[in-house]
């Protein structure tokens, strides 16, 4: 039996000093909280053999 595991990762936080509500508006990247997060995902992820990463096309989601 083969056994499969899919893990999500949100991406990390926005700069949004204005407070827009940006959705899918293009343009937002990380902040430098959002910067760490991705970091500290990228530690916790490197432990695990990855057979395949998907992403949405926004460029906060594809810098997580």
């Amino acid at each position: 039996m083969t056994e499969t595991t899919i893990h999500f990762i949100r991406h990390g936080i926005i700069e949004n000093p204005e407070e827009i509500y940006y959705g899918r508006l293009p343009g937002f990247r990380l902040g430098k909280q959002g910067v760490r997060q991705a970091k500290a995902a990228a530690k916790v992820v490197s432990q695990y053999q990855i057979a395949a990463v998907f992403s949405s096309p926004l460029e906060r989601t594809i810098e997580t």
